[in-house]
Formats: structure tokens, C-alpha cells, sequence
């Protein structure tokens, strides 16, 4: 019996969701004694809910490789960013991520649309 699209997505999603509560799991695990402070846990938050942003965007590209290294090295550059500034400033506000993030995504979605000539697909409507 073949899987539909929509039941592979949810087993993909369920996949991701296994994988990031193992990870918190493990570090729980493995670095108890181990804390962030406010600052490096809004960091955590943003950036996680800045890459769901983007993977939900440009989900119907997601068979694409080019697209995996964009966003990729999109990531690996925000990390080394904020955590460079947050070596340097360890009380940036929580507002701070309310401005640049959205400005970040705009520049990734510029870049991917420069390098793949593709958009982000708008969010999808209720469909009731």
C-alpha cells in the first residue's frame, strides 16, 4: 500500500519532533549541571522558531539539495552571528529578536530566490 503524500509528511514531522525532544533529552542527560541563561535561551527559542518559519515557507522546494545548503549555511551564519554578539552583549532584550529576525528572513528569502528563483508559498487558510 503506498503512502500518500500527507501521511509521509506527518511521519517526517513526527521524525523531527522525535529527534529534537531526544536531543533535549540528552543534553539534560549528559550536561545536568550545565545552564543557559535568558539570554542564550531566547536565542534557542528564536532561532528554532525562525527555521520552522523558514522550512514551512519553502516546504513544496524541499526535494531540492540547493535549497537544503541555502538555508544550511543561512543557519550556520545566524549561529556564529548571534553568538558572537552575545559573547560581546550578554543582556540583549528580547525585543531585539522582534526586529531582526524578520529582517533575517527576508534576507534568506531574497538569497534563495536569487540563487533558486524561488518565493516562499504564503501560509495556507483554514480550509473550512
Amino acid at each position: 500500500m503506498p503512502l500518500t503524500s500527507r501521511f509521509k509528511d506527518l511521519l517526517l514531522y513526527i521524525a523531527i519532533g522525535v529527534v529534537v525532544v531526544s536531543a533535549v533529552v540528552a543534553w539534560a542527560w549528559f550536561f545536568p549541571l550545565v545552564t543557559l541563561d535568558h539570554a542564550w535561551s531566547l536565542f534557542a527559542w528564536f532561532t528554532a522558531g525562525t527555521w520552522f518559519i523558514l522550512v514551512q515557507s519553502y516546504w513544496r522546494a524541499r526535494h531540492s539539495r540547493t535549497l537544503w545548503i541555502v538555508l544550511g549555511l543561512a543557519f550556520l551564519l545566524h549561529i556564529a552571528l548571534f553568538a558572537f554578539i552575545l559573547k560581546r552583549v550578554q543582556l540583549l532584550p528580547g525585543i531585539f529578536y522582534l526586529f531582526s529576525i524578520p529582517a533575517e528572513l527576508m534576507a534568506i528569502a531574497y538569497v534563495v530566490w536569487r540563487v533558486m528563483d524561488v518565493l516562499p508559498q504564503p501560509a495556507r487558510k483554514n480550509s473550512r
